[in-house]
């Protein structure tokens, strides 16, 4: 173990082929979590014994968590008992809209947006690996102003979709 010491700071160096964090419970039982790192990759493993059950990971912030992992592979943000592969607890929501997920990306031009993919794996090995299902997305509608349009795709084939609804920043809603 190395302690190394700078004008910025102090901070602990573990030099090994594959370093790690071993923290065990002082309590006398054999529960311990691993913070372990190789190849350039880190890995936290908690409870890698299996010694208790629903172990979790969690990420505190002033004394109130924020984000949590359950030994199932739920992920709650803001939420400490996700119910679904994610759960995002958003707050009060009754004086209006609350806005729950955002998802950003860059654009300039007519047709740049971002969209919500949703896709279903195949368990028949080689057979569309990844079957597309649908798309809801927004796009940005002209280039005359500041304008968004919503879409609405659906797949005709496993990887061929075509849009089926469009609403314009007008209200107009063209389907088919």
């Amino acid at each position: 173990l190395d302690i190394v010491s700078s004008a910025s700071g102090s901070q602990i160096e573990l030099t090994s082929p594959t370093p790690g964090i071993k923290l065990i419970d002082s309590d006398g039982t054999t529960r311990y979590a691993e913070i372990k790192a190789s190849n350039g990759n880190v890995t936290i493993d908690i409870d890698p014994g299996e010694v208790v059950n629903n172990s979790h990971f969690s990420i505190d912030i002033d004394n109130d968590e924020m984000f949590r992992v359950t030994d199932d592979g739920y992920v709650g943000i803001g939420d400490r008992s996700p119910e679904s592969r994610l759960t995002v607890a958003c707050g009060d929501a009754s004086r209006g809209v609350t806005e729950a997920i955002s998802i950003k990306a860059g654009g300039l031009y007519q047709g740049d947006g971002v969209s919500l993919g949703f896709k279903l794996d195949s368990f028949v090995s080689g057979v569309f690996p990844s079957w597309f299902l649908g798309r809801i997305g927004g796009l940005y509608e002209d280039s005359t102003g500041f304008k968004g349009a919503l879409f609405f795709k659906t797949s005709s084939d496993h990887d061929v979709e075509s849009e089926k609804m469009r609403i314009t920043s007008g209200g107009n809603v063209g389907i088919g």
